[in-house]
């Protein structure tokens, strides 16, 4: 009897054993294909892959057959030849992707770059046409000028929570057309010009609490983008959101300086100008074909050329209160404003700013000499109407001035104090 249980807790013990040598050789088998971090899955084994995830050439192959040249921990070259998936090594001490290393590698559709590396230089991944998806190690510093030009299959970047990033540079992502989103990590001190230009695809961005500025032309000719979201911007450069179609709403409220077209084409309905605006550069909201009210919080600002040209659904603004001047084309092509109180401090208008406005009704309220271009163009109104707290002559006088300019153009003039 005693021999008997022996002999059972042994056989235990070994079919024990047998299940735990099984499981191990299971676990082993996956961990060496596969690593997984909180963003994606890292295999182990260095080297080309097919898409059927079989390995083609290690990367022992590849080196020695110079199809990759890694000097001094720079990455110099990828064979332009190389397709499908590129698994660079974690141990192989690769600090920068040099200049150019994978420039028209037109073929290679994944890159799963190493930990420790800090820097992809000036054009690096540059015209990579089939290139789908790419991975920012945590250690990566600086993305360079042009470092994804062009990479028009490029469908998601890798970013993960922990990453020290801190400069993505001019022309970066350049008509990257598929990219949909990235991850703009707190760390990003510096986005710089065109980062993110002709990224059609691209439909929303958040850009951290150091981003103060959004530089020019950052994102002309995202169509699809619809949301950004930010915390401490007051500029907004030239360009910057020229033809974004879907950008139908923006926070204004901390903005302080707008440049030249930096809203141009877009599709925004409503724009509320905070009192803290500094500056309104030219067509700034030119040919925004969805837009219906602006208001300025604001007494001080000036306007400038162009600003509204071509809004052709505007049928409401409300003009700063100390406003002195409305420069040319300002309002050209508004056929749709209906309405405009001209402020009492205005002393000019500039040519052809209500060229068009078929459908406005215009009211002035002035206790300033006026003046006006040469060549003015008030066609088609519906009506004028003059009024004036100040009845004195001289201010009679010059409305009188101001009709005897106008009388060759085709609108009627209600004035409440002068009767021709």
């Amino acid at each position: 009897m005693k021999k008997k249980r022996i002999y059972i807790s042994v056989s235990v013990i070994s079919i024990l054993c047998i299940i735990l040598g099984l499981s191990l050789g299971i676990y082993y088998g996956v961990l060496k294909d596969n690593l997984t971090d909180d963003s994606h899955t890292l295999p182990l084994t260095a080297g080309i892959f097919n898409p059927s995830g079989e390995l083609t050439a290690s990367w022992q192959d590849l080196e020695s057959e110079s199809k990759i040249i890694v000097e001094e921990g720079v990455l110099i070259k990828c064979d332009t030849t190389l397709s499908g998936k590129l698994v660079l090594p974690q141990d192989a001490n690769i600090t920068k992707i040099g200049f150019q290393a994978f420039k028209y590698c037109t073929s290679l559709e994944e890159v799963i770059l190493p930990e420790g590396l800090t820097t992809i230089d000036k054009d690096g991944f540059i015209s990579c046409l089939a290139l789908k998806k790419i991975n920012i190690p945590s250690t990566v510093e600086s993305i360079k000028l042009d470092a994804f030009y062009n990479c028009q299959a490029l469908e998601e970047v890798v970013i993960p929570t922990d990453s020290s990033l801190k400069e993505i540079a001019y022309g970066a992502f350049t008509y990257c057309f598929k990219l949909r989103t990235l991850f703009i990590p707190s760390t990003v001190t510096m986005i710089d010009e065109s980062a993110f230009l002709g990224c059609k695809s691209l439909d929303n961005i958040v850009l951290p609490a150091s981003v103060t500025s959004i530089p020019s032309h950052l994102f002309k000719d995202c169509e699809n983008l619809s949301t950004i979201t930010y915390e401490n911007v007051e500029e907004i450069s030239p360009y910057a959101f020229y033809n974004c179609k879907k950008l139908i709403t923006f926070d204004f409220s901390k903005i302080k300086k707008i440049g030249e077209s930096a809203f141009y084409g877009s599709g925004l309905v409503q724009v509320v100008l905070s009192e803290d605006l500094l500056s309104l550069d030219k067509q700034a909201f030119q040919n925004c074909y969805n837009l219906k009210t602006v208001e300025f919080k604001g007494a001080t600002v000036e306007l400038n050329t162009s600003i509204f040209e071509e809004c052709i659904l505007l049928e409401r603004v409300i003009l700063p209160s100390e406003l002195n001047r409305i420069p040319d084309y300002t309002f050209f092509g508004c056929e749709s404003l209906k309405e405009l109180f001209i402020p009492e401090h205005v002393t000019w208008i500039g040519r052809f700013v209500f060229k068009d406005c078929i459908s406005l009704s215009l009211t002035f309220a002035s206790k300033a000499s006026w003046a006006y271009s040469k060549t003015p163009d008030f066609k088609e109104f519906t009506y004028i109407s003059f009024f004036s707290v100040d009845t004195s002559e001289e201010i009679i006088e010059n409305k009188k001035k101001l009709i005897d300019g106008l009388e060759d153009h085709y609108f009627k003039i209600i004035d409440e104090e002068i009767t021709e």
